[in-house]
């Protein structure tokens, strides 16, 4: 390429660059909540508080009376949801935990996201912080709800999910029951909430960790309810029933949107002499840079690592020394399967047995299928799945590492290539691998379907553990053990 034409390019990239200015993502973590330490980062209503590792959204029991109390917990940072035609992102994952003071107790929490920061008053009871009897259909807030009283005659229950829109009256409902959660057994129940920019789904997932989480979706645009920028963060109320409402942890992530700003600014900041020796100087650099991308491996994704890191529950980044040394630099011996995808090893870190799939050079695709894998099933954790510890990306070299499976995949014992040789398998045994492979097929299916954003998801591999559990694992074209 010419350098003029190059030099044109820029100034054009340049001038388009000045008219899309991006608008700041929000992203933090809280694994517990420090007393004292992080309520500067929140806005904490007076009957809120952050005590004892967690987020009392309404008073503990010590305080004189908890009845028809309402509080709101909002992160002090807005964040911008849309802008435009452009809409944003985001991943709310949070433990919550509510328990009885009164049998049966009441009312409600609810993860908010909402235009005004402040509690509005009359908002105990059956309006969960939510909105008053004077806001309700008209304030700009959504909710999703986790109601533990049946106030309404349109409740499904007094333990269920929804998802509210201006109001209190829920747009979807879910009841958690059939699920073998009780909202109010004072156990932990971890939530998931998403909201994908390209469909505008709202996808709510809660569980216990031990059955099969509850999934309610619905397709909501939220620029229809809510300003551009917004508040996150949870409500909740008491009545003449009372509980204690408490988050124990929080992790947010939300994605860039760009917005337009007055093409008069730019003009204004830019003169265009300053401007034609800055350009000359970029155009320098991205010639440069693209000529070194067309010979590096990086070149077919560049920004693995970002990608990975950006979500909130990205699993363990691992040296590339570590997993050579627990292989045996990859030794040939200690080989799983390979496949097109790449070649799978056992290794040994610590005294724990691992398996790394070290992932094919020659293959482009396969960095495509690195990053979904790692972000999706590293976040996912279920005895029925295989675990994902970790990842690597160092030197040309993609690595993803998992849990071990003693007993190698199921189609061994099927085909009478597994460890116990020419025994067959006994009833027990065949009707636990049976029971572990339909639950991590139902698991799997569920959860990868929402959360995947391209047609990469294939039949799962199912493993054996010791015991003869049966778990699924290979999520992706590729995937550990076999790599096929």
């Amino acid at each position: 390429m010419q350098f003029s034409s190059l030099q044109n390019y820029v100034i054009l990239l340049a001038l388009l660059c000045g008219t899309l200015t991006p608008a700041g993502c929000l992203n933090f973590s809280y694994p517990t909540f420090k007393d004292k330490v992080d309520e500067k980062d929140f806005i904490i209503s007076t009957n809120s508080s952050i005590a004892m590792g967690a987020i009392r959204v309404t008073h503990d029991a010590s305080q004189a009376s908890i009845n028809n109390e309402s509080g709101r917990v909002l992160y002090k940072k807005p964040f911008r949801l849309w802008s435009g035609r452009n809409k944003a992102s985001f991943n709310s994952t949070f433990v919550i935990k509510i328990s009885n003071e009164t049998n049966p107790g009441g009312e409600g929490l609810a993860f908010i996201l909402t235009a005004n920061d402040t509690l509005p008053e009359k908002s105990d009871g059956q309006w969960l912080g939510i909105v008053n009897a004077n806001s309700n259909g008209t304030a700009q807030i959504v909710a999703v709800e986790f109601d533990t009283s049946k106030s309404d005659e349109q409740d499904l229950d007094d333990n269920h999910v929804g998802v509210d829109a201006n109001s209190i009256l829920s747009l979807k409902q879910e009841s958690l029951t059939s699920y073998g959660i009780n909202l109010s057994s004072g156990r932990d129940y971890n939530v998931h909430v998403t909201v994908l920019y390209d469909s505008q789904n709202l996808t709510v997932f809660v569980s216990n960790e031990t059955g099969e989480p509850m999934k309610l979706s619905l397709a909501l645009d939220l620029s229809h309810y809510l300003p551009e920028k917004v508040y996150v963060g949870f409500s909740a109320s008491t009545g003449n029933k009372t509980q204690l409402n408490c988050v124990r942890s929080w992790h947010f992530n939300s994605s860039h949107i760009h917005e337009k700003p007055n093409l008069l600014w730019v003009w204004i900041a830019i003169p265009a002499a300053v401007g034609a020796v800055m350009l000359a100087g970029v155009a320098s650099y991205l010639y440069s840079r693209r000529r070194l991308e067309k010979e590096s491996l990086e070149d077919a994704y560049p920004r693995i690592e970002e990608e990975i890191q950006s979500t909130s529950m990205a699993p363990k980044k691992f040296k590339l020394k570590e997993l050579q040394r627990a292989t045996g630099r990859f030794n040939p011996k200690n080989k799983l399967g390979k496949g097109g995808f790449g070649t799978v090893y056992k290794g040994l870190l610590g005294n724990k047995e691992i398996a790394v799939k070290r992932v094919s050079k020659s293959s482009r695709q396969g960095k495509q299928e690195f990053i979904a894998e790692v972000t999706t099933i590293g976040s996912l954790r279920h005895k029925n799945l295989v675990k994902l510890i970790g990842w690597c990306y160092e030197s040309h070299e993609l690595l993803i590492v998992y849990e071990f499976m003693p007993n190698g995949s199921l189609d061994r014992f099927l085909f009478g290539e597994g460890k116990l040789g020419e025994e067959t398998l006994g009833w027990q045994r065949r009707h636990t691998i049976i029971s572990g492979g339909s639950t991590s097929t139902r698991l799997s299916s569920q959860w990868m379907r929402e959360e995947s954003s391209s047609p990469r998801y294939k039949s799962q591999q199912h493993h054996v553990r010791l015991g003869f559990h049966c778990q699924a694992g290979g999520l992706w074209t590729g995937s550990y053990p076999s790599a096929k």
